[in-house]
């Protein structure tokens, strides 16, 4: 199954897509919002596969949902107007429905979804609405965690803070990204030196980065563990 939430202002959108949705048997609507701040605390209390999300819901808009998402999901917008088609797309959506939605184009969204359904993330948008940017996986050099947010450091480019958990990445990550501690992730292929500085501090190089990662002892042995076993 593919599970699925509606986020749309209008109650009346949101039926006539449930209904639409119906016929096709391997989707599952687990849950509806009709703002942003709603929809953020249902996916994640739900994790769905995909989001349909329409754009004009004020005080907000879609947009504002998209870095709040776990990284392995998919969002297709359903929305009155083709104006913000390309915008859309550049922020990683997998369709681009313009109301009201025919059941023919719905079927062609349907079938991308089963498609892309659970394909590895290979892009992520970092930064909040109106700006971020968009990264491949693997530039990504090392994530430091505090509480609901993280700082992602990006190689030939300048860190991130995120609204985004150690959990979530975590969860999506390959495993060329190793784990040295609850608040650090660091991307093994671009670790290209450390300096011990005493028996408690040592400095961590990152190819591409202007920053150096400072880690204690128990993230440098997790690191030391990593390296050998590999």
């Amino acid at each position: 199954m593919i599970r699925v939430i509606l986020v749309d202002d209008e109650r009346l959108a949101r039926k006539r897509l449930t209904e639409l949705l119906s016929c096709h048997p391997r989707i599952e609507i687990v849950g509806e919002a009709s703002d942003v701040e709603s929809a953020a605390r249902l996916v994640r209390a739900t994790r769905p596969d995909v989001v349909f999300l329409d754009i004009q819901m004020p005080p907000h808009d879609g947009f504002q949902l998209i870095p709040l998402l776990p990284l392995d999901t998919r969002v297709i917008f359903v929305t009155a107007h083709d104006s913000n088609a390309l915008q859309a797309f550049d922020a990683g959506a997998l369709d681009y429905l313009v109301k009201p939605v025919s059941p023919p184009r719905l079927a062609t969204a349907i079938s991308r979804l089963a498609q892309s359904h659970r394909a590895p993330c290979e892009e992520i948008l970092l930064g909040t609405h109106g700006d971020w940017v968009k990264v491949p996986l693997n530039a990504i050099a090392a994530i430091q965690g505090n509480a609901d947010y993280t700082t992602v450091h990006v190689a030939r480019s300048e860190a991130r803070l995120v609204q985004r958990t150690m959990k979530e990445w975590r969860d999506i990550l390959p495993p060329a990204f190793l784990t040295l501690s609850r608040s650090l992730i660091v991307n093994r292929a671009s670790l290209c030196g450390m300096k011990v500085k005493n028996r408690d501090t040592t400095e961590l190089a990152l190819k591409d980065c202007p920053n150096k990662i400072v880690v204690g002892r128990v993230a440098l042995l997790a690191l030391r563990r990593h390296l050998n076993s590999g």
